[in-house]
């Protein structure tokens, strides 16, 4: 869940931290309870208002992961 998170999270100041919010719980509801949602979201959060995070992407260039077929298998880059 945290993964799918971050790798849709607009950064650096994570705009569209509520969507994701409601998407990650829709998406992982099967998997996690109230209490893990809170945790991972804290977490998140208390990330992107850490200085240091925001120095570490600072004027970076971010890439998504991306799904390629190759010999007949998907695999993520």
């Amino acid at each position: 869940a945290f993964h799918f998170f971050m790798q849709n999270l607009k950064l650096p100041q994570g705009e569209n931290f509520d969507i994701l919010c409601q998407k990650v719980s829709g998406k992982f509801r099967h998997f996690l309870n109230h209490d893990d949602f809170e945790r991972l979201f804290k977490r998140i959060k208390n990330l992107l208002a850490n200085a240091q995070f925001q120095k570490l992407i600072e004027n970076k260039k971010l890439l998504k992961e991306q799904a390629l077929s190759f010999q007949g298998e998907i695999k993520q880059l």
